[in-house]
This record gives C-alpha cells, structure tokens and sequence, in this order.
C-alpha cells in the first residue's frame, strides 16, 4: 500500500481516462497492449499544461485494479471496463458516475480503503447533525494528510465551513461502515448514529402518514383516510413506506405509493436505492416520493414536503434536479418550479 502522500490529484485521476482509453483502443483481439506502445503515445500528450507521468498513472491505474500488468503486456480488468463504462462521451475528465465509482468502490470499499480510515479515524461524530466532523481550529489537520484532504475535497466527500471539516451528508453512511469496521467507533458511539438515523426516517413516515390522512380528509374522504397505512415496518422490501390513496376509490384499492425521504438541511438531496427504482418503475403514476426538508421531531404535525409523481419519468425532466447512478443520488442544483398545495389542514409542494 502506498503512503498517503502518494494518492493521486484530481489531474491524475483525469489522465487515467485517457490511459485507459489509449490502452483499450491499442489492444489487441484477446484484450491486450503493449505497454511500450501506450507509453509511446501517453508521452507525446500534454494534458492540463503538463505532460503525464505515464508510470505514476499506470501505478495507480494497477493499484486501483483497473488493470494487469505483466512483462510488457497491460490488460484493462473487468473492474476497469465498468470504470470505462460510465466515461460515455471518452472524455479525459471524470463523469460524475465516474467520480462516485471512485468514492465508493475504491475510496471506502477498495484500495485506498486504509487511507480513508485513517483520515476519518480523527473525525467525531456530530449526532444532531448526523455527520462526523473535524474542527482545524482547534486542531490544524497533520500535514501528512493534505494529499488525502484534497482528494476528498475535490470529489466533494468532504466540506469545509467556518473551520470545520465535515462529511457530505450522501457519504456519512459509507465513513459510518468505515470507522464501524475498523472498531474506531465504540459500540454505544455506533448505536447513537444507528439509532439516530433510524429515528429520523421513522418519525419522517409517521409524519407523512398524518399527512395523508389530513389530506384526506381535507378532500371529505374519511373511508380512504381510515385506510392510509405503513407497511415499511412489516415489508422492508416493497419500495415505498406508506400505501395511501389520491383520492375518492370506490373499491378502496390504495393506488399512492410514497417512498418517505428525510433530511435535516433544506436542500433536496436523498438516497434512491435500487429496489425503489425498479418499484417505481413498476408502478409509475402511482409510486410518489415525498421529500421532508428541515425536518425535526418536534415539526412532525406540521411537515411541508416536496412531492414526486412518478420520479423515474419527473426527475430527468428537472433541470434543476440532478440524478447520479450508483444508488440514484438525487439532489437539488437550482430553485425548483413547484406548485403549492393548501388544503384546510395541508400544505405542500407539487413538482
């Protein structure tokens, strides 16, 4: 394993597209290349006003294990041709599914998994906030891990504000993992953040069950509002939290399926995992996604939430909504059009 000095810059990691391009595009049938004909080529290349450091980059690209390298022969691995895979338009910078694929599959779960654990290992958890935080005013951050810190920086896992480094909240799950493995966290540090995000998400469906029974009855549907239920406590595979109805539905077959997303910062920005994809999928206009922004407990009767109709046809069409594939990352880029809602006892959002 290298040192954390060695990691590599964002630069780099832009010049392992264009190697991995030369490489694929030099190979032969049976997937293989000349490592002095990629050299010849790479060496020739002025990327980012300077030229690539063809060795430091393979280095990398072979630690990464994105490719094999033996003799004088490189072969892209199977782990690589995914890599290739999300660069859809053979650019030299990294795509964003591309940058994701780094932070999850190499940075928390591959080889730089030590480097990030040890980073990490000097952050504390911030339980209202459900982050991990490390505040440089108390405690300026070891030089020995600049390279490290401005990796992260750079691919947005980490933020800095007023002094305190923090961890973007769509990566606090994987820093959880991380430290958890490592027994960095204590068993009681790991339940508080266990509980407290599970907490979150369950006060967050009670809360959008009042809501659609208030709804309801606003629209003088009280049999349908008797039936509103949450089934994420009996079928955590189904995709959705809470089965309810759009209105009147004289067999009172529930036909609104919401997948409840929470988050304690106004900004949308949520997990969207496969199964709730493909369910949503399915089930088109009547799966719905109601977004809870700013959301503490003590709000639980008067919750605002952004609603999404159909999400896998809304949201591409949503410029201000950007989706990025590995668990459908879905956050907000710019204001969002919505339509406001009021009832007699309601408020929302339409998309």
């Amino acid at each position: 394993m290298s040192k954390l000095l060695n990691l590599p810059t964002l630069q780099d990691l832009n010049n392992i597209n264009y190697i991995l391009l030369t490489i694929a595009d030099l190979s032969n049938d049976i997937g293989v290349s000349s490592a002095n004909s990629v050299k010849r080529i790479c060496s020739s290349r002025v990327l980012g006003g300077r030229p690539i450091n063809f060795l430091q980059i393979i280095d990398c690209c072979e630690q990464m294990k994105l490719i094999n390298r033996k003799n004088n022969q490189i072969t892209i691995t199977g782990f690589g041709k995914e890599f290739i895979a999300l660069n859809t338009n053979r650019t030299y910078e990294l795509s964003d599914s591309q940058k994701h694929f780094l932070i999850e599959r190499i940075f928390f779960q591959g080889a730089w998994k030590s480097h990030g654990r040890g980073f990490f290992l000097n952050f504390s958890p911030n339980y209202d906030a459900f982050t991990f935080e490390y505040s440089i005013r108390e405690n300026p951050l070891p030089g020995k891990y600049n390279s490290i810190y401005q990796l992260l920086r750079n691919l947005k896992v980490i933020e800095i504000k007023k002094e305190i480094i923090s961890v973007n909240p769509i990566f606090v799950r994987y820093v959880k993992d991380l430290l958890a493995q490592s027994k960095s966290l204590t068993d009681e540090q790991l339940k508080k953040l266990l509980d407290a995000d599970e907490e979150l998400g369950l006060r967050a469906e009670e809360a959008v069950l009042m809501y659609e029974r208030k709804r309801l009855l606003d629209l003088e549907r009280m049999p349908e509002a008797d039936l509103v239920r949450r089934i994420s406590h009996l079928s955590v595979g189904a995709g959705y939290e809470i089965e309810s109805f759009d209105g009147d539905s004289p067999g009172l077959a529930h036909d609104r399926f919401i997948e409840v997303k929470a988050s304690k910062q106004n900004q949308m920005r949520f997990y969207w995992s496969f199964n709730e994809y493909k369910k949503a999928t399915i089930l088109g206009n009547q799966y719905w996604i109601y977004f809870v922004g700013n959301f503490q407990k003590e709000d639980q009767e008067n919750i605002i939430p952004v609603m999404l109709q159909n999400p896998v046809n809304k949201i591409p069409e949503l410029a201000e909504l950007n989706i990025r594939v590995a668990k459908y990352i879905v956050e907000e880029t710019k204001d969002l059009p919505m339509k406001q809602i009021s009832l007699q006892h309601v408020k929302g959002y339409l998309l």
